[in-house]
């Protein structure tokens, strides 16, 4: 209709041809642009989606399907985040930002793709101090893993795969580690770090003291094979300044607390840093919920747990010599 007006009142051909123009210009925009824009921000819906959906619909129904592609698409997708079968709808056509590395590196370790795995940690690895790579990748894809295994998604050889993969990522950032048989005669020092219960306990101690050692302290791993009352007599026996209680959320927080109060029982004066490592920022939430353990400080990151053993360890060095000499 407008091209027909334009035509009527026009004495050439140049209104005509600018009022086709504008159509066709304003047409493919909308269509293609504007409105898959729009319409997918408010229905979770991909901007691709939206345009293959309204291309499918149409095909199949005509014009009635295009007048019903968003809204059918929409069921897609409501189906697809509800029937397990049916999960790759979701996948496909929502509007979802990408994985966090975090979430890239645990899906690779799944995968079994180490090599894929190992560049994800350099890409984010790069301008980073090691703290951070352990506390923004490393430790995040363990609480995954953790909350795997406890529901039984990983069979036995997948969570094998993803600890020797986790421990050689470790080794790669920050040295090699000790291995379980050098554990079970461990060397005195300042800081012993004590996993709660498990390789994934153990493996953030193992990053704990990797980070120790960066800071010029002699930190030492206890072995997760051992028992909480052996745990303690090796304590007993190593006479640290400082302990810290490792333990990967979700499924530690028994073994933690029974063996951080074993602990403060037997060593009243000895300094206990429990290292929770949930990545909360809220350390006094983190408290609470522990309730009365008996330990002196609470860490949810690696980083906040070397600095404050090695705080503690500074200030038990002038204490420490004078009782020498």
């Amino acid at each position: 209709m407008p091209l027909a007006v334009s035509l009527a009142v026009s004495p050439g051909w140049t209104t005509p041809l600018l009022a086709l123009g504008l159509i066709l210009v304003v047409e493919v925009a909308c269509a293609n642009v504007i409105e898959p824009l729009l319409i997918g921000a408010g229905t979770g819906l991909s901007p691709l989606a939206v345009l293959m959906a309204a291309v499918f619909w149409a095909w199949l129904w005509g014009p009635v399907g295009l007048i019903l592609a968003t809204p059918m698409t929409v069921c897609l997708v409501v189906i697809g985040r509800h029937v397990p079968g049916l999960k790759f709808l979701d996948i496909v056509l929502r509007d979802e930002p990408g994985l966090e590395p975090d979430a890239q590196f645990y899906q690779r370790l799944l995968a079994g793709d180490q090599g894929e795995a190992e560049q994800i940690v350099a890409r984010y690895a790069k301008d980073k101090p090691v703290a951070e790579v352990f506390d923004g990748i490393v430790l995040p894809a363990m609480r995954l893993a953790e909350a795997d295994r406890h529901r039984g998604d990983l069979d036995g050889p997948t969570e094998a795969a993803v600890r020797d993969m986790l421990g050689a990522v470790v080794e790669d950032l920050g040295g090699p580690r000790e291995s379980s048989e050098n554990r079970s005669a461990p060397r005195p020092g300042p800081v012993l770090c004590l996993p709660a219960r498990d390789w994934a306990d153990e493996l953030a101690s193992d990053m704990l003291a990797l980070l120790l050692t960066d800071r010029g302290l002699q930190a030492s791993v206890l072995s997760a094979e051992s028992l909480s009352g052996e745990l303690v007599d090796q304590v007993a026996a190593l006479s640290p300044v400082a302990v810290c209680v490792s333990a990967v959320p979700p499924a530690a927080a028994v073994h933690f607390r029974v063996l951080c109060k074993r602990l403060r029982a037997r060593f009243p004066e000895l300094p206990i840093v429990a290292g929770l490592w949930d990545g909360r920022e809220d350390v006094q939430a983190v408290r609470l919920e522990l309730g009365a353990i008996g330990t002196d400080h609470v860490a949810t990151t690696l980083s906040g747990a070397a600095e404050i053993l090695r705080r503690l360890a500074t200030e038990a060095s002038p204490k420490a010599g004078a009782v020498n000499s």
